[in-house]
């Protein structure tokens, strides 16, 4: 039997935005031939509803994991679901408890990368404020880091799909590319 590999978070994980299909954790599973790839990613799910489903990782145990959450929970201008969004200390609550729950035998964290400002609504200011905190908590969990988003930001490249929020096909070929070079 071979070893889960558990993806877990929101639309980013799930492969929203891969025209081609799949997204990045499909992109991963030629690679890794000796695990057997388990996506938990759900388009929508902030970390409050993270925490609610975290429970269904013990199905996979011992697994290992990696963890693209995505910017649900970030505050935005001109909201039409504000209820949903977490402050940044409710973020901090929520990812202080969750990473710690659900970490595998080898656990990578991949923060988030800069969406669209003006088609998201979420500002660079905020983002960089909740991108610092999860890349923190993510580290003092016990997560090895790939901090997506500064390397994207370096780049200078743009691999936003349409809606400005997430990867297209190419976007996903990158994160695959840097996620196999780590694991």
């Amino acid at each position: 039997m071979h070893k889960p590999m558990v993806g877990f978070g929101a639309s980013s994980m799930e492969g929203i935005g891969d025209e081609e299909g799949g997204g990045f954790f499909k992109r991963l599973q030629p690679a890794f031939d000796h695990h057997e790839f388990v996506n938990l990613g759900i388009g929508g799910h902030t970390t409050r509803d993270m925490l609610q489903r975290a429970g269904q990782l013990e199905n996979y145990c011992p697994y290992d994991l990696i963890v693209l959450l995505g910017c649900n929970d970030y505050p935005r201008a001109n909201d039409a679901n504000p209820e949903v969004r977490t402050s940044l200390e409710e973020y901090e609550q929520n990812l202080g408890r969750l990473l710690p729950a659900i970490r595998g035998q080898r656990s990578l964290f991949i923060t988030s990368f800069e969406v669209d400002p003006v088609r998201s609504g979420v500002s660079v200011e905020t983002f960089e404020r909740y991108i610092s905190r999860a890349r923190e908590i993510a580290a003092a969990s016990g997560y090895e880091v790939l901090d997506l988003y500064r390397i994207i930001k370096d780049s200078g490249r743009d691999y936003l799909a349409a809606d400005g929020v997430h990867f297209n096909a190419e976007g996903h070929q990158v994160i695959a590319d840097l996620v196999q070079a780590v694991l």
